[in-house]
């Protein structure tokens, strides 16, 4: 209905909006340029903002900016995973089997991210959107690696 009271194409508020309709805001732009530090420098990043203020849309134009030959982007979404089911993500985000066993998974993710770091200069980048549903433990694998 606002469609056509206001002469819409389509609705600017729709979770399917392309990146590149999107209003380039300020505070898009300067959470674009803080990801792409952090791809830069390496490390872990946590981004904040009340509910609805748009930091998946964020996180989702940016990535859609990363070049496939120089990063490999790893979304994972649903936060309330167990370890091995986090674990599992990992390893079909970047391709792998996994195993019933968390060592052999953890094994074969470290062993891949150090090839795509070191054979192939590629950065691995790992988006945990709504980070704050895992587990502890989740964290603590996360801490260490």
């Amino acid at each position: 209905m606002f469609k056509r009271f206001y002469n819409m194409a389509s609705n600017p508020f729709s979770k399917e909006l392309a990146a590149a309709d999107a209003h380039k805001t300020e505070d898009i732009v300067q959470v674009h340029k803080r990801l792409d530090h952090l791809v830069r420098t390496g490390g872990i990043g946590l981004l904040t903002a009340d509910p609805g203020m748009g930091k998946t849309f964020a996180v989702r134009s940016w990535a859609a900016k990363l070049n496939p030959n120089t990063s490999k982007l790893i979304y994972i979404c649903m936060s309330t995973v167990t370890n091995m089911e986090f674990y599992r993500k990992l390893c079909y985000g970047l391709g792998l089997e996994p195993y019933f066993k968390k060592s052999d998974m953890d094994r074969d993710i470290q062993a891949c991210i150090r090839n795509l770091a070191d054979d192939k200069a590629v950065r691995v980048v790992i988006v945990i959107d709504e980070a704050q549903y895992l587990p502890s433990s989740v964290l603590r694998d996360l801490q260490i690696k």
